[in-house]
């Protein structure tokens, strides 16, 4: 049985962080106000700290009350599946990602780049296998 292999694309601290700015710009030429930034887990992290200190909006660790000023930030939109979970709890937030797939069924409000084709975009903060599965600490594969 043969399986394709996936194409990467190693992004680079300097590339992201200006992809970053991008979407940070965008964001503040919004005349929507926030009162604070939640970084999804895991991907979103990132990228909310660097837009908090960028925008000066505070990061926030738990939003599980309903707040139209919070920006929901995450590293990619890739199928939209987790565009959809936070929109379906809350229609009403705003979503910003770093990437975006021109394929992905719900895009966000916000988007530093979009990507128009399907080579799988690594990271600098992520560490993965030819096959992309993270190695732990004692050498086994997830």
């Amino acid at each position: 049985m043969s399986t394709k292999e996936i194409e990467l694309t190693h992004i680079t601290w300097d590339d992201y962080k200006f992809v970053v700015g991008e979407l940070a710009v965008d964001i503040s030429s919004s005349t929507r106000q926030y009162r604070c930034i939640y970084g999804i887990l895991r991907g979103g992290l990132i990228p909310a700290v660097m837009l908090s200190h960028i925008l000066g909006i505070p990061v926030i660790t738990d939003v599980s009350f309903p707040n139209k000023d919070v920006l929901i930030v995450d590293d990619i939109a890739h199928t939209g599946n987790t565009i959809e979970y936070y929109r379906h709890w809350d229609e009403v937030m705003d979503i910003a990602t770093v990437y975006a797939r021109e394929s992905c069924r719900y895009q966000p409000n916000f988007c530093g780049e979009m990507i128009h084709d399907d080579i799988w975009r690594v990271f600098p903060y992520e560490i993965v296998s030819k096959e992309l599965k993270c190695a732990r600490a004692d050498g086994k594969k997830v």
